[in-house]
């Protein structure tokens, strides 16, 4: 965390301790997802290890949510567990359809916690690289596999 954040962390913290208030603050520190590259084929599945880390850390405290933006069609998520604690980690499963569109995609992962009456939200994101690839032809035109000397 930078100079500046801390400061102002730091800053929210103490005015809330001056008015007297029971909100414990504390913020998501970051979402790590590895690999931060992967190749999945059509019709395949791949598994990814998502990391949470809370500042201050807080072991009894859970992320709201988790969820992943900007994934191609034919990709279905699934997050093992569908919540994580602090410190922790899970996984985030990715589905791709046999009929899936081939190609490069940035796609996040977002952790997205809130806390109290009032909702005081952090947010956190990793963004990754998944590329579709079609399925592998184990006698393409031309290859040496199959023939015959």
């Amino acid at each position: 965390m930078n100079r500046i954040k801390e400061t102002k962390l730091t800053l929210v913290m103490t005015v809330v301790l001056l008015l007297g208030s029971s909100i414990d603050l504390w913020a998501i520190e970051t979402v790590r997802v590895r690999p931060r590259r992967i190749s999945i084929q059509q019709g395949d599945g791949a598994a990814l290890l998502v990391i949470a880390r809370a500042f201050p850390p807080a072991p009894d405290r859970y992320l709201g949510d988790l969820d992943v933006t900007e994934l191609p069609p034919g990709v279905t998520p699934t997050f093992v567990p569908d919540a994580l604690g602090f410190p922790d980690r899970g996984y985030l499963f990715l589905d791709v359809d046999p009929k899936a569109p081939v190609g490069n995609y940035h796609i996040r992962v977002i952790g997205d916690v809130y806390e109290g009456e009032n909702i005081i939200r952090s947010i956190r994101s990793s963004t990754i690289m998944l590329e579709i690839q079609g399925p592998i032809s184990p006698n393409k035109p031309g290859s040496r596999k199959g023939r015959r000397r």
